[in-house]
C-alpha cells in the first residue's frame, strides 16, 4: 500500500491564482487534496511592484520547489486562473524550468470581470 502511495505522489496539480494585487501558489495531489501553497507575501515581498517583480516570482518559485523536491513531487499540471497577465505566466514558467520541474499539462482559466460589455453576437456568414 505504501509503494503505490508512494508513485502517485510523484504527480500533482500546481494551481496559479493571479489576482490584482497579489499571487498564489497551490499544490495538491491528482485527488484534490491539498498539499502546499505559498504567496510572495510569504517571504516578505511587499507592495504590488515588488510581489509581481521577476525575482519575488523566482524566489517563491524556488521556496516552492524546495518544499516540493522533499515529497518527492517532480511532475505537475499547471493550471492559471485570474487576471492573466502574459509575462508573468512566462516569468513563472522560465523559474519552474529552471529548478527543473516536468511540465505535464497547462490550462487556463481566465476571468471575465463584472460590468464590462458583453461579447459580440457570432453572425451567420
Amino acid at each position: 500500500m505504501q509503494s503505490s502511495l508512494k508513485s502517485n505522489l510523484n504527480e500533482g496539480i500546481c494551481y496559479i491564482t493571479i489576482g490584482k494585487s497579489n499571487l498564489i501558489f497551490s499544490v495538491t495531489d491528482l485527488n484534490g487534496n491539498q498539499l502546499m501553497w505559498l504567496r510572495p507575501t510569504n517571504l516578505k515581498f511587499r507592495g504590488s511592484k515588488q510581489r509581481f517583480s521577476a525575482f519575488a516570482m523566482e524566489q517563491t518559485v524556488f521556496r516552492l520547489v524546495k518544499n516540493l523536491r522533499v515529497i518527492n513531487l517532480i511532475k505537475l499540471h499547471f493550471v492559471f486562473s485570474g487576471f492573466f497577465r502574459k509575462w508573468i505566466g512566462r516569468a513563472i514558467g522560465w523559474a519552474f524550468r529552471k529548478q527543473h520541474i516536468t511540465f505535464l499539462s497547462y490550462k487556463y482559466r481566465i476571468a471575465r470581470p463584472h460590468g464590462l460589455m458583453r461579447p459580440k453576437k457570432k453572425r451567420r456568414l
